[in-house]
């Protein structure tokens, strides 16, 4: 009887790898077996053409450029974010191949009608044509759909790894729902098929691109030899363009680019090719309102707050023809992370959104559901004071729950020197709870920040005391907190608003 194991010998001396030959799952490019343990896979390539270049290609991307080898800066933190192959293979049959890790148990559906699928993100951003909602809606169980602030947490985390990338020289060139997995209830993402990657000045692309995140200037000049130099290829630039559509799409559920306009003149069959490509108009643009999407109810990019909103429009008007204009992954990450701090819970149970970005405290209404808040929560200016004058360095919503822990504060949020990201501390420092003695109330608990110091503005004991370990300050207009007696820490400045 002909065993369904074989194996397949690692390059350079690494031993072999046992592998599932009976069952065979197919991708576009690659075929793919589990290994006999279930820790990894090995894929192998369909076309194997010019394997010497591909080899070394791929020889670089493994050993060279690899953020997740045990000898590089915050291993921990890339091996979560890529599925980064371990090493190269070779199999009497198939040739040159990859052995890769397999994704963790949270990128696959754990119930309703997608059970044990992959998380492609295509079930979290593509249109159900028969129900025109959402698939995230329609076929994702109501436990796995996440929230808008796991769905930050998502892509803080893809900005951040597309920022690798490009730190190491590297493009991902196929950037697109179908590489990228997410994990909504957890706020995870994982970068998957980066042995596709393009190394910068010595490695072109193998691939155009997914329909929909392909750059204007690819889609513009795609019918070109590949050799002709005004041919434009994937590269760190088009990743610039596809990173945000693919933050759009997820977070205001259409495509940037898609409105209501009716190109003249064009052909059916090339219709996509000027929509994304030579006549492509942003579907927000403030100046040009012909594309504006036909739907009598969407959600805006100001809805996410000006940072965002201005990024967008950077993308998409700007960056459209200019590639040199388009926002950093760092920029994205940046914007991305100030939303995060400053959403305010919905109080509807049955909003599908959660929260939302706190736009104007003085008359909150969720841009989801329509709903007004009501009841009391509190916004804390963070600053930081440098020879008597006070530098903003921004702002957090504090969230209360009744019954339960609120907001959660960090020490690169009340500490300047503090990494937010890769290399961070996560432990608490402070958080939010709610009492019923003497009166029901929000209070800020001190959980590690020995240093801590407040004051409330206005009141007869106005100057900085110490707050010990554990004990609490009632969340109101003109306390004031110091958070450290270190040079870098922040002072938090609370506001308090109730909505009756």
């Amino acid at each position: 009887m002909t065993s369904k194991y074989e194996l397949a010998q690692i390059r350079g001396g690494g031993g072999t790898v046992e592998f599932d030959v009976s069952k065979r799952m197919e991708g576009g490019m690659k075929h793919v077996y589990f290994t006999r343990d279930r820790t990894g896979v090995v894929a192998f390539f369909h076309d194997r053409a010019d394997e010497r270049a591909r080899e070394s290609r791929l020889s670089r991307v493994v050993n060279q450029y690899n953020p997740t080898r045990d000898s590089q800066t915050n291993v921990a933190y890339w091996r979560d974010l890529f599925c980064w192959p371990k090493s190269l293979i070779d199999h009497s049959q198939y040739g040159l191949g990859l052995h890769l890790p397999a994704y963790p148990a949270c990128f696959f559906f754990q119930q309703g009608p997608l059970k044990g699928l992959e998380k492609d993100g295509g079930w979290f951003s593509r249109l159900d044509r028969s129900t025109g909602r959402l698939l995230r809606y329609s076929r994702v169980h109501p436990s796995e759909r996440g929230n808008l602030q796991t769905y930050l947490a998502c892509f803080i985390r893809v900005a951040r790894a597309v920022e690798r990338m490009h730190n190491a020289g590297l493009a991902h060139a196929d950037l697109s729902e179908r590489n990228v997995l997410i994990d909504p209830s957890s706020g995870r993402a994982i970068i998957i098929d980066v042995d596709s990657l393009v190394v910068t000045g010595l490695y072109p692309p193998d691939v155009l691109g997914t329909p929909g995140y392909i750059a204007p200037e690819v889609m513009a000049t795609k019918h070109l030899n590949l050799k002709d130099p005004n041919r434009k290829h994937p590269c760190a630039d088009t990743d610039k363009h596809a990173l945000p559509v693919m933050i759009y799409k997820y977070l205001l559920e259409r495509h940037p680019l898609e409105g209501g306009r009716v190109l003249k003149g064009v052909a059916a069959e090339q219709e996509d090719d000027a929509l994304y490509g030579s006549k492509a108009l942003y579907s927000e643009h403030r100046n040009d309102p012909q594309n504006r999407p036909r739907a009598l109810k969407y959600y805006s990019a100001q809805i996410l707050g000006k940072r965002i909103d201005d990024l967008f429009h950077k993308a998409f008007v700007d960056g459209l023809q200019e590639t040199k204009s388009r926002p950093t992954p760092g920029s994205w990450v940046t914007a991305l992370c100030e939303a995060f701090d400053m959403l305010l819970a919905c109080p509807n149970p049955s909003c599908t959104h959660k929260m939302y970005v706190l736009i104007d405290p003085e008359a909150p209404v969720c841009p989801f559901c329509g709903t007004s808040f009501r009841g009391t929560f509190s916004v804390m200016r963070l600053t930081h004071e440098e020879k008597s004058f006070r530098r903003l360095e921004g702002e957090v919503v504090l969230n209360g729950f009744q019954g339960g822990s609120g907001t959660i504060l960090y020490r690169f949020q009340t500490h300047r020197g503090s990494l937010r990201g890769p290399g961070q501390d996560s432990t608490p420092v402070a958080e939010v709870v709610f009492l019923t003695t003497p009166a029901p109330t929000f209070y800020l608990k001190n959980l590690n920040l020995p240093g801590m110091q407040a004051r409330f503005l206005g009141s007869a004991q106005s100057t900085f005391q110490s707050v010990p370990i554990n004990a609490k300050l009632q969340l109101s207009t003109g306390l004031e907190i110091r958070f450290g007696n270190e040079p870098d820490s922040r002072i938090g400045a609370v506001t308090t608003y109730f909505r009756p």
